[in-house]
């Protein structure tokens, strides 16, 4: 982790703060995006929270002490059930993310964490306390398809994923299905065996490939037809799954 990120430990990038939102966890939720991602996916919708850098040269992200972040959210404290916090990846600035998330919590708000699961099991045990549940990205359980995909192995990821469903921490886990590349059925069977283990009433959300805003790796991709898609969300029900959700 750079330097760069260590001493934001009072001030945090974020990229903006979406007042509502019906699809980034359970009710109408304000979502906060931090700036910043150690993922580079090539299907990514939000490839301008990626990089962290000289970011502060666009007027699309501000440094922000969390107090300042919780003022905005206040005014809508009467409209929304929660608050979602996004990215990027939300982790990669961990003591900014850790202050705010208090600082939320203070006023007595819902808090979710949407991850990538790139974190340590240090950073997990110190957050947990703090957030009513997390919000995983599964993209391929297969090591070599994953740093394919994003840059990055999928150990931590995995780890987690384990980890949150054996402590039930798990609002929600997702998996983007990119037919014809990625070994979509190993990763559904996977990830819905261990949720049925520990917590088969977690949302489960396969996620339709969209070949829109794409790298070219991606363009000649084709989207899943709906037998594809009704087949994993049947491997995912058959493991014991009570909530699949096919988008």
């Amino acid at each position: 982790m750079s330097e760069q990120v260590q001493n934001l430990s009072l001030m945090g990038y974020v990229r903006r703060i979406l007042p509502f939102s019906s699809v980034d966890g359970p009710g109408n939720r304000t979502i906060i995006f931090l700036q910043g991602c150690s993922f580079r996916c090539g299907y990514c919708h939000n490839p301008e929270t990626i990089a962290l850098g000289s970011v502060l040269s666009t007027d699309e992200v501000s440094l922000r002490s969390p107090e300042d972040v919780v003022q905005e959210v206040l005014k809508y404290r009467l409209f929304i059930s929660g608050v979602t916090i996004s990215g990027g990846e939300c982790t990669l600035q961990p003591e900014f993310l850790l202050d705010l998330v208090k600082a939320l919590k203070k006023e007595n708000f819902n808090v979710l964490i949407d991850t990538n699961g790139d974190f340590d099991q240090a950073f997990y045990e110190r957050i947990r306390p703090w957030v009513d549940g997390f919000m995983l990205d599964v993209k391929s359980v297969n090591p070599e398809a994953h740093k394919e995909l994003t840059g990055e192995d999928n150990q931590r990821v995995l780890e987690n994923l384990n980890r949150m469903a054996q402590d039930r921490t798990l609002c929600e886990v997702r998996t983007v299905i990119v037919p014809e590349w990625l070994d979509n059925t190993h990763t559904v069977s996977y990830v819905s065996k261990v949720l049925a283990a520990h917590a088969p009433e977690t949302r489960y959300k396969l996620i339709r490939f969209r070949p829109h805003g794409v790298v070219a790796q991606f363009k000649g991709k084709t989207m899943p037809n709906h037998t594809e898609m009704e087949k994993l969300e049947k491997i995912a029900l058959d493991a014991g799954l009570k909530q699949v959700i096919l988008v």
